[in-house]
């Protein structure tokens, strides 16, 4: 059993992931809900300093927490751009890692249903030794309340980076 059974059992597709240079804000927030804040945050920041930011990557969040929490969260939201600059506080330049092995699933609807996507793979895991995840996971909103008006056609996908073991 490999890759492609992922795919097929639970919609997880298995893809690199390149390193992007972005500007990014992190904290502990109270709870996922509060993810926006991070991202307003951010936001104002790239406004206010005419950051460059690109038009190729994708804006994702990083969970840093180890397991699932339903609060005091570790979130890492971040924003592509084309070169890195001069962070401030809490906002700060940098690349992020490659990853070889990311298992990735597209979430549709709320984000209530964001928690499904982890306990599926959990589910593989569990029955699959040889892959085991290693490292924070990301989230990328592709649709969400700033350009959708129905939670049921929310699009997010959720990012899992895994290991094989020797």
């Amino acid at each position: 059993a490999g890759e492609e059974e992922i795919e097929k059992q639970y919609n997880f597709t298995i893809k690199q992931i390149p390193s992007y240079s972005v500007v990014s804000v992190r904290h502990v927030v109270p709870n996922y809900y509060c993810e926006g804040l991070l991202w307003k945050e951010l936001s104002g920041f790239c406004q206010t300093h005419e950051v460059a930011i690109s038009t190729e990557g994708p804006n994702f969040a990083i969970y840093h927490d180890a397991e699932y929490k339903e609060e005091n969260v570790d979130i890492e939201v971040c924003t592509v751009v084309d070169r890195l600059g001069e962070g401030k506080g809490p906002v700060v330049f940098r690349e992020t890692e490659a990853v070889e092995l990311m298992a990735c699933n597209m979430i549709y609807g709320p984000f209530e249903n964001i928690r499904g996507g982890y306990l599926s793979l959990a589910q593989w895991l569990s029955e699959h030794r040889t892959y085991q995840m290693e490292g924070a996971s990301r989230q990328i909103c592709h649709r969400g309340p700033w350009n959708e008006t129905e939670p049921e056609n929310y699009l997010t996908e959720l990012q899992i980076p895994l290991k094989k073991q020797k």
